[in-house]
């Protein structure tokens, strides 16, 4: 039983880190169309390779703990995150 009670609460932290990259991703987009308003017109491909840069940066602006969430992303995943599909299950990163 205890085991059954520890998988459900890992299986709940993960949605909620799935939740909270999602968040940061489209945060640091945000933060990079406000510099450049034409990064809405970029292949997400593109768009995503600037957020990679930016997490990878020693300045990006990031909370240890945030930056823990998503440096471990490689682009496509912080693609994915973006994409209007990324909220399904078989995507959590």
């Amino acid at each position: 039983m205890e085991s059954d009670q520890k998988k459900e609460i890992e299986k709940e932290k993960g949605k909620l880190d799935h939740k909270q990259r999602k968040i940061i991703v489209n945060e640091l987009m945000m933060e990079l169309s406000n510099k450049n308003p034409d990064l809405y017109y970029l292949p997400t491909v593109e768009v995503a390779q600037r957020i990679w840069d930016k997490v990878s940066s020693s300045d990006s602006g990031l909370s240890k703990a945030n930056l823990e969430l998503v440096s471990h992303l490689s682009v496509r995943d912080i693609q994915i995150l973006l994409g209007h599909h990324s909220d399904t299950k078989d995507h959590l990163l």
